[in-house]
């Protein structure tokens, strides 16, 4: 089996005594898995390697006693290239180790460092635009201590290929995703929502579940939000009430007569949101969850009987342990992965269906005591099987935990066990912030619009895809959750 090994970053190590000193780079060593398919040499591995439209990052590592001489870190302005600077923060760990988990990013706002806050690292995201020249260029870090001197100067280049991406994922994958009521949160459900939704969109998510509104007026501020500003794909408007245990015993009791007249509430829950109808095709419902195989029948009825009655609705259901009977009126079907290398003939027998969209939700790899690196592995279980689609029960799942104070390793709630922590609160500024977490997790769904729109373009590299197929299915199946650099993935592909 191959062992193929991601960089997640290009690490600077270095010590500052009031001046510059010998700057050292880490990368970490790769296998040479892919030498039999590369055209050409990569390049310099302290090189980042992007195209237009995507984002990548790289840290910062500062020893123990630096942080406390730096007041300012800046970079050089290049045209078409946007760049974003945060401090890692760390949260409660195992117990074992003193500093925590590195993970929620605080923005570094004027380029102020917050040298009280004892952090070692620092993040720097690079983003390209569509427009961006396809060339090489330097970016210039500088480090300031107190009296404005330059403590280092690190220069990371950057080579920009002549390659577009989607502006957002919009054209291919359906990201969704729930926004958790935060506790004792200042904020309305609307304000908290409309935040979220705008910060989300940034990375690639266009689809999500909120229930932050109360009026008609508010839901349409938050439409507004999604479609018309950010150009979400869907929102996943909240049924009246999702099927449970007493659901099934009063439509098995009831018989059809029950199941018609659950379907009748449910339309007349959406009716009370006149504006929906304004947005056909854009409102995804889901009436079950993780139905059982003996629940199918009743099912099938549900989702067929909603169907009619609301054709402009896109229904989803999660889960699939079975092949018969499946309801014709669903348009979205999410199955769970915790099983996942068993799930690849319940994927081929809904293509074979003609199933609009097919994705799937892995809890597991999700838990924040896990890697990190599993976060870009998703974009790429999407590509390599050919999936349309991914769902995130919630991008803040910790439940009642205080994520800055407590530990949620092997601590969750019932019901929050496996879910991901991909945005926390900040705690000083009230602002929802992103996470090192969810940064991977765009860089992988990027990697997935790379790895698709490449093999469409490129049919005669067809052993270069299916040798990266067979490392996402040892992945897999050895459950490792790791990958190749994405940069010599680039160079083999895309020069």
């Amino acid at each position: 089996m191959k062992k193929i090994i991601m960089v997640f970053a290009i690490v600077f190590t270095f010590m500052c005594s009031g001046c510059a000193t010998a700057q050292q780079i880490h990368v970490v060593e790769k296998p040479n898995s892919f030498n039999s398919l590369k055209t050409q040499t990569p390049v310099d591995t302290s090189n980042m390697i992007l195209v237009q439209g995507e984002a990548e990052g790289f840290l910062i590592r500062f020893f123990d006693k630096t942080p406390k001489k730096i007041k300012k870190i800046g970079t050089n302005v290049i045209p078409g290239i946007n760049v974003d600077l945060f401090q890692v923060a760390f949260i409660p760990g195992t117990g074992k180790e003193k500093t925590g988990i590195p993970d929620p990013l605080i923005p570094i706002k004027d380029g102020f460092f917050d040298s009280s806050s004892g952090v070692s690292l620092i993040y720097i995201r690079v983003t390209t635009t569509h427009q961006t020249p396809p060339e090489t260029y330097n970016l210039n870090i500088r480090i300031r201590n107190q009296n404005n001197n330059i403590l280092k100067k690190i220069t990371q280049k950057i080579e920009v290929v002549d390659f577009k991406i989607p502006e957002n994922s919009n054209e291919s994958l359906t990201l969704r995703t729930k926004l958790r009521a935060f506790d004792n949160d200042i904020k309305t459900k609307k304000e908290r929502a409309i935040e979220a939704i705008n910060l989300l969109s940034k990375y690639r998510i266009n689809s999500m579940a909120t229930s932050g509104f109360e009026t008609q007026e508010e839901l349409e501020e938050i439409l507004f939000e999604m479609f018309d500003k950010n150009n979400y794909k869907y929102i996943a408007f909240p049924p009246r009430s999702v099927v449970g245990k007493k659901g099934y015993e009063k439509f098995i009791a009831g018989g059809d007569v029950a199941i018609s007249e659950h379907v009748k509430k449910e339309v007349q829950h959406l009716e009370k949101y006149p504006i929906l109808q304004n947005y056909t095709g854009k409102i995804s419902y889901q009436l079950a969850d993780e139905p059982e195989y003996d629940k199918m029948e009743i099912v099938c009825k549900l989702y067929d009987q909603m169907k009619n009655a609301r054709p402009d609705l896109s229904l989803e259901l999660t889960n699939l342990d079975y092949r018969e009977p499946m309801p014709d009126s669903v348009d979205r079907w999410y199955l769970r992965t915790i099983a996942f290398p068993n799930k690849h003939e319940d994927y081929l027998y809904l293509r074979g269906l003609g199933t609009p969209e097919i994705g799937l939700y892995i809890n597991d790899w999700q838990k924040i005591e896990k890697k990190i690196n599993p976060m870009r592995m998703i974009g790429w279980v999407l590509w390599a099987k050919y999936l349309d689609a991914y769902l995130i029960y919630g991008v803040n799942a910790y439940g009642s935990i205080d994520p800055w104070k407590d530990k949620m390793l092997h601590t969750a709630q019932t019901g929050y066990s496996g879910m991901p922590v991909f945005v926390y609160l900040h705690p000083k500024t009230n602002e929802i912030i992103p996470s090192l977490r969810l940064e991977m997790f765009r860089d992988g769904i990027e990697d997935y619009e790379i790895l698709k729109k490449t093999e469409l373009e490129n049919p005669d590299k067809g052993e270069v895809f299916n040798a990266l197929r067979d490392v996402v299915n040892n992945a897999l199946k050895s459950n490792k959750g790791e990958i190749e650099d994405m940069k010599e993935i680039k160079t083999i592909l895309l020069k």
